[in-house]
């Protein structure tokens, strides 16, 4: 259901499914797919999915960018 979800383009499942694959919950651990769900997720302005971009990203001012698309990101939540 959730691998569902984010095949149709919902990005709180993409998150959710991003983490699944990371830890390997419910599924085989694929920290490649998990990255690519959490991007597509990012592409969609969902702010979890930035941050957790941001988290990985080694090169500072790349990561602080993502931090502050996730702020901005979270402020117009309200709004869709």
């Amino acid at each position: 259901m959730i691998r569902q979800a984010a095949e149709g383009g919902v990005p709180a499942a993409m998150f959710v499914l991003a983490n699944m694959l990371a830890a390997g919950e419910g599924t085989s651990r694929d920290e490649a797919a998990s990255r690519r769900w959490l991007e597509a997720a990012a592409a969609r302005d969902y702010p979890e999915a930035l941050q957790g971009l941001a988290m990985l990203e080694p090169d500072p001012r790349k990561a602080e960018l993502l931090m502050r698309q996730a702020a901005h990101a979270m402020t117009h939540r309200g709004a869709d």
